[in-house]
């Protein structure tokens, strides 16, 4: 599905590890390999020593479990006596409810996966069932996308689409007018949770609807180590 395309996922344990990475793939040219990739230099770029930084709210239809915001709250305390200006976000120029109305109603245009997964006789794995009875909850919160729901596929396809060029646009807007180098966000609603029983995930969902690049980290690793 092109609405949310895939992309190198690096785990390490420093930033320092990320940047090898990300050098050892730009060098290599792999647009010469494959058509769909854009040919970008690898450069290197001088860092600002104090940073501009807004912080992505909370939803208040997805609240927070104590331990993340315990975690933000750590993060911004750190990122301040640093000397970093921090900026607060107001919750509804965010647009995460909007932009997981987008997402999951995108994700629902396709049936073919689930289709061939009843076609095969083969059960779901539990993980699927917990997030279809918790998308069931959601509804009332998801109202779809303004104007969809009369029209056929292709129809709504289109219009997400550009709903979600209208967020990006918004996006770009609240970047440029709070003059940001960076936003910090909640990774997920919650800590680690009993397996198979995750469910949405909504602070992961609104930046696959914008198409931003974002990674999580290990704060204490990485404020205590001064790498931001």
């Amino acid at each position: 599905m092109k609405f949310v395309l895939s992309c190198a996922g690096p785990l390490s344990l420093d930033l320092d590890g990320i940047e090898t990475f990300f050098k050892t793939l730009f060098e290599a040219r792999p647009a010469l390999y494959d058509s769909t990739i854009l040919d970008i230099p690898w450069r290197q770029v001088s860092i600002k020593q104090k940073l501009r930084i807004g912080i992505v709210p909370e939803s208040p239809n997805f609240p927070l479990q104590p331990p993340v915001q315990r975690t933000l709250v750590n993060a911004i305390r750190i990122l301040k006596s640093q000397g970093h200006t921090v900026i607060p976000l107001d919750s509804e120029e965010c647009h995460i409810m909007e932009a997981n109305s987008v997402a999951f109603g995108t994700f629902a245009l396709d049936p073919a996966a689930r289709n061939l997964l009843e076609s095969s006789g083969d059960p779901p794995v539990p993980a699927l069932g917990h997030l279809g009875r918790q998308g069931e909850k959601l509804k009332k919160y998801l109202a779809p996308a303004s104007g969809t729901s009369s029209l056929d596929r292709m129809g709504q396809l289109a219009a997400l689409n550009t709903l979600k060029a209208e967020m990006r646009e918004s996006y770009r807007k609240l970047w440029l007018t709070n003059d940001l180098d960076i936003c910090i966000a909640p990774p997920a609603q919650s800590t680690a949770v009993e397996h198979d029983t995750f469910g949405s995930p909504p602070y992961t969902a609104f930046l696959n609807a914008l198409d931003v690049s974002s990674f999580v980290c290990n704060t204490q690793r990485t404020f205590l180590k001064s790498e931001f």
